[in-house]
């Protein structure tokens, strides 16, 4: 089976919602389907010819009704037997005019992320949310049919297939190793990390904290008191993974989530999350006190600090916690276990593709960047938080032909 997974980011680039699409791609070629993978063109492509992975660029600065009519006519001539759409504006616009199963999964419950998976929901066979509170934005706010609404959790793969994965905590000698990866991000909750800070206390001496992500110069300047934190920036993902693997918690305090893969990749390790309470699987996934502990965001510091004083005490419990850690991992959260549950859902078509439309609606780039940054123009970054999704124009194809556009 031929199977056109989908993109916004490069396989070589990219953050949660890429990494759910790599890992896919390598459960999918793992399982024994042939995998073409939709995206915008990667620097390096060593990934790709790694898990002998077909390549079809998509890239924004493309003409999206001309890309629209050649994509249309590539997934015909290739033979594609079904699609996983993960946030790709070109892929959605032309749900209407494929001929095979079509699955959208949408990776957030808001902003355009969110607003693209339900675009066309006419002619998509199925919508997945990755957790419960994304479901109900779904079919709630964006009219998704319950049934064609299922909730699908991601997963990851085994850190023992992971390449490159070595700790690099060995020379530390300190009880508890704790990693925050949300920068100083709001939705994140890089505050509540720096409230915990000030609950835990500058001289405390049983914790080291390894803070991920962008944090602007005057917070780091803030918190120089607490000798025991660093900060580490943005880096590659093999070593983010590097540290994680020998850490003891994982802080995640966010307001607002889809099913974080960070989350999932702490489990996998047998780290112990110290979650929220906040939208998200986050929840659902933990159950406290058992795996890891779910903190109100009411008083997220505060909980989360008793929790690591009590598990800083408690050295037995902490091994406990990490091992039932990994097994919720191996029971629920492989990758394998979400590959194979969306070719059910590809055998599984909601949509009758006899009596397709001759036309279709192309959206722009929806989350375009600026070259070489990370970062969208102003009036991008405002239709992404508000949910624009901007039209292009039509095309039109007759038949085997490679269609036509109306501007």
């Amino acid at each position: 089976m031929r199977i056109l997974v989908a993109s916004s980011s490069p396989p070589d680039r990219g953050s949660g919602i890429n990494a759910y699409c790599l890992s896919l791609s390598e459960a999918l070629v793992g399982e024994g389907y042939e995998v073409y993978f939709l995206s915008p063109t990667p620097e390096e492509d060593s990934w790709l010819k790694q898990h002998c992975i077909v390549h079809v660029p998509s890239d924004q600065d493309d003409d999206p009704l001309l890309a629209a009519i050649a994509l249309n006519q590539y997934i015909r001539e290739s033979g594609i037997e079904g699609v996983i759409n993960n946030d790709n504006s070109l892929l959605q616009s032309i749900a209407p005019l494929v001929d095979c199963p079509f699955i959208a999964v949408g990776h957030m419950g808001k902003s355009s992320v969110a607003k693209l998976a339900c675009f066309n929901i006419d002619w998509v066979d199925h919508v997945i949310a990755i957790s419960s509170d994304m479901q109900r934005v779904f079919t709630n706010r964006y009219g998704v049919p319950v049934e064609k609404c299922p909730v699908v959790h991601n997963g990851v793969i085994d850190p023992g297939k992971r390449a490159n994965i070595k700790s690099a905590l060995a020379t530390f000698d300190t009880p508890i190793e704790i990693v925050f990866g949300g920068g100083f991000s709001a939705n994140k909750g890089g505050d509540l990390v720096e409230r915990l800070l000030h609950q835990l206390g500058p001289k405390i001496e049983y914790v080291r904290i390894h803070w991920f992500g962008s944090v602007p110069e005057n917070i780091q300047r803030r918190l120089c008191n607490w000798p025991n934190i660093s900060f580490h920036g943005r880096v590659l993902r093999h070593e983010f993974h590097a540290v994680l693997s020998a850490a003891d918690i994982l802080l995640l305090p966010s307001r607002a989530e889809g099913c974080p893969m960070v989350l999932l990749e702490a489990m996998s390790l047998g780290v112990v999350p110290i979650v929220s309470d906040g939208l998200g699987a986050m929840r659902w996934l933990v159950d406290n006190g058992r795996e890891g502990y779910v903190c109100s965001l009411s008083c997220w510091a505060q909980q989360a600090a008793a929790c690591i004083n009590f598990l800083s005490q408690h050295e037995a419990t902490l091994e406990v916690m990490k091992h039932a850690a990994r097994q919720r991992y191996e029971k629920e959260l492989r990758i394998e276990y979400v590959a194979q549950r969306l070719v059910e859902l590809l055998a599984q078509p909601t949509v009758d593709r006899k009596y397709k439309p001759a036309k279709a609606t192309i959206l722009r780039w929806h989350r375009p960047l600026i070259a070489g940054t990370d970062r969208a123009p102003f009036i991008d970054r405002l239709a992404i938080r508000a949910g624009w999704l901007r039209r292009a124009g039509r095309i039109r194809v007759n038949g085997k032909q490679s269609g036509s556009y109306e501007g």
